[in-house]
């Protein structure tokens, strides 16, 4: 599965059918040492096409994790992964497989709570802001948490749900790390 993801430039369409195929494989994907290569290209993927970027490129070395083409400019990015709180997915997974239960309801006692989810948000940038990456990166956080319990609407977008200025605050190290801060959630961008 590893080597199935390409690192040279594939359109978004062709990227989108490497992605989409490996990820047929299913529980093996999640399960596998190999999961973290294909969460980048699923999230660089997302990322390709909520910027209207017309190819994506996985990079081999260890950061940043890919890279976007949109005209003729190329956008480096670092991917991290927000998931609820104590969540470990592989755990997770291995547990559903055992029980044969592949899905969940997600009740709204489960839902992250807005306090949480910007705490999270801050130990997840802070996270990414204490490594050296070239200049010119942007980190992407892949938020997938499930539902978010707010004020607004549980499904809004980020934005409507905490304002510019508190999604900011929440990843402010990474704004010193990072050229640009990207929240990707429910197939949208925000640029912090």
């Amino acid at each position: 599965m590893h080597s199935e993801i390409p690192n040279q430039w594939t359109s978004i369409e062709g990227f989108a059918r490497i992605i989409d195929a490996i990820g047929m494989i299913g529980d093996e994907v999640v399960t596998s040492p190999h999961f973290g290569r294909w969460r980048d290209g699923h999230i660089a993927l997302l990322t390709a096409r909520a910027s209207g970027a017309s190819h994506v490129r996985l990079i081999a070395e260890p950061q940043p994790d890919f890279v976007v083409r949109i005209g003729t400019d190329e956008f480096l990015y670092e991917a991290t992964e927000l998931l609820k709180l104590a969540r470990r997915r592989h755990d997770e997974y291995r547990a559903a497989l055992a029980s044969a239960k592949l899905t969940q309801d997600d009740p709204e006692e489960h839902w992250i709570k807005a306090d949480d989810f910007l705490t999270a948000l801050r130990n997840r940038a802070a996270s990414k802001s204490e490594k050296n990456y070239p200049p010119g990166c942007h980190l992407v956080i892949y938020v997938n948490v499930g539902w978010i319990s707010s004020r607004k609407s549980f499904a809004a977008p980020l934005e409507e749900m905490f304002g510019l200025e508190a999604l900011r605050n929440a990843v402010h190290p990474a704004l010193e790390t990072f050229e640009r801060v990207n929240l990707l959630h429910r197939g949208a961008l925000t640029t912090l």
